[in-house]
């Protein structure tokens, strides 16, 4: 099982997406900004339903969710991600900056996992 780590910088500070083929499936972290944490886990089955765990003044479940459906579509079942990414006062506008970097995270990523298949 070997683990697959990409990163970009925002705002000067990493975010980093750590993954790992385990079978069929793929499990990772997807963490970074000023306050590093896990904020959301999401998991998809062989069903096809996801269920996203989101902690209070949290809103990573965006993005685990967002990882967790791409790796199912992707064929990796069952699928496990958290998620924890923090800056503060962001924008909107920032917000959906961060979203289309982890958007790209994502396509590395699955990129490289289908590698190993």
């Amino acid at each position: 099982m070997e683990r697959i780590e990409r990163s970009r910088k925002y705002k000067g500070q990493e975010i980093t997406a750590q993954f790992q083929r385990v079978g069929e499936g793929l499990r990772g972290l997807v963490s970074g900004g000023q306050q590093p944490h896990i904020g959301a886990v999401s998991v998809i089955g062989q069903d096809g339903r996801c269920v996203t765990l989101q902690f209070p003044g949290h809103r990573d479940g965006a993005v685990s969710e967002m990882w967790a459906r791409a790796a199912a579509e992707a064929g990796f079942v069952p699928a496990v991600v958290e998620a924890g990414i923090h800056y503060d006062g962001l924008r909107k506008e920032e917000i959906e900056e961060i979203m289309d970097l982890c958007g790209e995270l994502l396509e590395e990523v699955l990129d490289a996992a289908g590698e190993e298949k």
